[in-house]
This record gives structure tokens, C-alpha cells and sequence, in this order.
């Protein structure tokens, strides 16, 4: 699992010195988590400094994060008619912060995918949505990622139908269709029938 965040610079950062606006920085790396809730933060800490709260700023953008390793561009290509894979619906996110003592958490469902092409090896899609969270003055605010994994699986195969089963498939379903029609058409004849037997004895 990857994660890249790049921090941003926002207008409630006029009050700080000079030194530090406009400074930013990369985070690149990846985590190894077990397949139940969880969360991963990023905070501003250190054992030799005093951090101040009100300096934090949290905004950032995610350029990629996913669970597991990429789909095969081949398997893409072949079930992308049928199915979008949402891998990495984070990717080149941005999340604004627009005032000191606040940062965003990012909520995750994530979802199992066998593929048929490889039936051992699982891959992720993931769900997402945001809000922007308000910490005590006293708080170094963090940003949120919380996760968690769907109990339920899904299973994605590709059957092609042969020409055969495709004609089989065509003949059944004219035969069906005039079945009914002329079910129909013998009922409306009855009815009709029934009709003028009774019009002709009132007569």
C-alpha cells in the first residue's frame, strides 16, 4: 500500500513568519495492515520541539493511494467494457484546509476482488468520502485516513458465448414469441367467438 501527500500552502497562513510559508513536504511509503478497521495519521511531532497547533497546516494532496498492487494493464483492458476498477479513487485529490486548528479525515470502505484470470491473488476497490475535523486549541490537528474492509467479496469473470449458443439462444426466443402470440391471438379469437354466440341468442 502506497501513499504520497504533498502539503499546500492557504490564505490563514498570513500570520505566520516568513521562514516557514511556503515549506511543504513528501510523504512516500507504505504500510503493511491487517484486513480489518483501521487508521493511519499524519501528524506534526517531535521529542526536541514545541509544536505549536495554530502553525499546523494540514492540507494536502494525495497524487496516489491504493490497497494491494496494481491490476494487470491486460486484465484492464480486457474486462473494461464490463467493469471500472476504483483501485485509487483518492489519486490527485486535493484536500483544503481554510482556517488553523482543523484537518481532514478521509473514510475508506474497501472491497476484496478475485479476478478469474487470477483466481489466488486478491485485488482492492475502495469507496471513499471526507469531512473536515476541528481539534482544541491545545491539539495538534492530523490528518485522518480510516479504513474499512468489506467481510463480503466479489468474484469477476468473462464468459464469451459461442456462436452456436448465441443462435440457440435467438431460436428460442422467436419460438417463445410466437408462442405467446398465438396464444393470445386463439384467446381473443375465443372471446370473440363466445360474443356473438351470446349477441346472437339475445336476437
Amino acid at each position: 500500500m502506497k501513499e504520497y501527500f504533498v502539503n499546500a500552502v492557504h490564505e490563514y497562513e498570513d500570520h505566520m513568519p516568513s521562514m516557514i510559508k511556503n515549506e511543504a513536504c513528501q510523504i512516500i511509503g507504505w504500510l503493511e495492515v491487517a484486513r480489518v478497521p483501521g487508521n493511519f495519521h499524519i501528524e506534526a511531532h517531535s521529542d526536541n520541539h514545541d509544536m505549536s497547533p495554530v502553525l499546523a497546516n494540514l492540507s494536502h494532496k494525495v497524487n496516489h493511494l491504493s490497497f494491494g498492487t496494481a491490476v494487470p494493464s491486460k486484465v484492464k483492458r480486457r474486462l473494461a467494457s464490463d467493469h471500472q476498477f476504483l483501485t485509487a479513487p483518492l489519486d490527485n485529490r486535493e484536500f483544503v484546509v481554510s482556517e488553523s486548528g482543523s484537518a481532514p479525515t478521509v473514510f475508506m470502505k474497501v472491497v476484496t476482488v478475485f479476478l478469474d484470470d487470477y483466481p489466488n491473488y486478491p485485488f482492492y476497490e475502495m469507496t471513499s468520502q471526507s469531512r473536515i475535523t476541528n481539534y482544541e486549541e491545545n491539539l495538534i490537528p492530523e490528518a485522518r485516513f480510516v479504513f474499512d474492509f468489506s467481510p463480503l467479496s466479489v468474484m469477476i469473470s468473462k464468459d464469451n458465448i459461442k456462436w452456436y449458443q448465441f443462435l440457440t439462444s435467438l431460436l428460442a426466443l422467436i419460438g417463445g414469441t410466437f408462442t405467446v402470440v398465438q396464444l393470445f391471438n386463439s384467446f381473443v379469437g375465443n372471446i370473440s367467438h363466445a360474443v356473438k354466440r351470446k349477441l346472437g341468442k339475445a336476437r
